[in-house]
């Protein structure tokens, strides 16, 4: 199956992070004149500051790939609970699809639609692509063809 790949992403401290950091804390003593002093003694340093907005943005990463993971299984999940003649469709529909952009969303999207409403490639795609692209049911199948397993789309 065609899938966007993931790019890792570096993170980078610049000038103008530090610039800007730098900024916060000035208007944070200066919103108080008279407790600069004791608001400075509380403040991190700017190192402080970098280590934890990195820290924070490695998390991030992390996260966020566990839940693209975690969503790319779902959506497969839904279109293995279909039948193969739909699965082999929808899976050519997707692969063949020039201007998707291949998310697990969007998957979850197909299989939800494709079961639920019935949406079927268009006469125009099926001239495009051929007959891989008809279910050998087209017209046959409702929303109550396939029961999908653990619960809704």
């Amino acid at each position: 199956m065609k899938f966007n790949r993931y790019i890792p992403f570096n993170f980078k401290w610049t000038s103008r992070k530090a610039a800007a950091a730098e900024r916060k804390l000035a208007k944070e003593r200066e919103c108080m004149p008279l407790f600069a002093a004791e608001i400075a003694e509380n403040q991190p340093s700017l190192d402080a500051i970098r280590s934890q907005r990195e820290s924070y943005f490695c998390q991030r990463e992390i996260d966020d790939r566990l839940q693209r993971a975690k969503e790319w299984r779902h959506a497969r999940s839904l279109l293995f609970a279909l039948p193969y003649s739909h699965r082999a469709v929808i899976r050519f529909w997707w692969n063949s699809h020039a201007f998707l952009n291949h998310e697990p969303h969007y998957l979850a999207n197909m299989v939800n639609r494709w079961v639920n409403f019935g949406v079927r490639p268009s006469r125009c795609q099926i001239e495009k692509y051929g007959d891989r692209l008809q279910p050998p049911d087209f017209c046959a199948v409702d929303a109550f063809t396939v029961a999908i397993k653990g619960g809704e789309l």
